[in-house]
């Protein structure tokens, strides 16, 4: 009874050492392996990728970070991110608070993840984000925002900030192996309501001015066309006469003496063609006082 019951030890021993002595790694991702006991006490430098890991649990253990790309937000909107208010606040160059939500994205190297985990001696990525990367985060914006004015950050410079922003939060995290992907505002900047105000009304201020420019110049065009066409009307017209006075002058230059001459032939052979061969029955004297003579042949 002893001897089978031992057999059948065997296995149930065999299951408890490959539980409590293997684990796997997921995709996505990456291990470490800690050491608790021996001369080589400590993290290992070399991360265990995806796959079975055997250890022994006496004297290591296994502890496992995500290597996928973790996002948080921190906003006001209690229906975003955490129910709490976490908007993020900064000074801007000209003195005034602005305030804004932000969100981030990031992913660990995970050739570097046994150096975070020296750093951190937590597995909880979720602690890190919302504690020590806020954190962190709330500084870069701080630094950079405080070299932009508020109407820069309203305006053009947004996007100029939220990059160097977002350079500066790398530049911090990069010795721990943490990768930025994104750093950003979502939605628009928020300063207080009287700049808010006072960039509306400087904004309509300008879009009025470039609407009476517009319509200054459209005025201009208008005139223009008028002169134009009152212009070409008057060319037309000297152009008419110019064409009226060249005619004249060309039918004067035409008339000649020999035309003239012309003229009366002909009017003097309409004349003839009309006489009806009859010689006049009455004459004026030439040198007379004009006695009137009758010279028909019957009297």
């Amino acid at each position: 009874m002893t001897r089978k019951y031992g057999i059948l030890a065997i296995p149930l021993i065999l299951v408890l050492f490959f539980v409590g002595c293997a684990t796997r790694i997921g995709p996505g991702r990456v291990g470490i392996k800690v050491d608790l006991a021996g001369s080589q006490r400590g993290v290992e430098d070399l991360p265990i990728r995806t796959g079975w890991v055997f250890y022994n649990f006496l004297s290591s253990t296994i502890v496992e970070y995500p290597t996928s790309v973790q996002t948080a937000k921190w906003t006001r909107d209690p229906n975003e991110g955490s129910s709490n208010n976490e908007e993020m606040s900064f000074n801007t160059k000209d003195g005034l608070t602005v305030y804004g939500d932000l969100s981030v994205s990031y992913h660990l190297d995970a050739s570097k993840v046994p150096a975070f985990y020296v750093k951190f001696r937590n597995d909880d990525i979720t602690q890190f984000t919302h504690g020590f990367l806020r954190n962190v985060a709330r500084d870069a914006i701080n630094r950079t925002g405080s070299q932009y004015t508020v109407q820069e950050i309203m305006g053009e410079k947004k996007s100029e900030l939220e990059q160097n922003s977002r350079l500066d939060l790398q530049k911090q995290v990069a010795d721990i192996g943490v990768v930025i992907d994104q750093f950003g505002f979502i939605g628009s900047p928020r300063p207080p309501q009287s700049v808010i105000d006072a960039i509306n009304a400087k904004v309509q201020a300008q879009q009025i001015a470039v609407q009476k420019q517009n319509e200054l110049v459209q005025s201009e065009a208008d005139a223009a066309k008028l002169v134009a066409a009152a212009e070409g009307q008057a060319k037309a017209q000297i152009a008419v006469a110019n064409g009226e006075a060249e005619s004249n002058r060309v039918r004067a230059a035409s008339i000649s003496q020999n035309i003239i001459e012309w003229q009366k032939l002909t009017v003097t052979d309409r004349w003839i063609a009309k006489w009806n061969g009859q010689v006049p029955q009455v004459q004026t004297g030439t040198n007379g006082p004009g006695m009137l003579l009758d010279i028909r042949p019957d009297r």
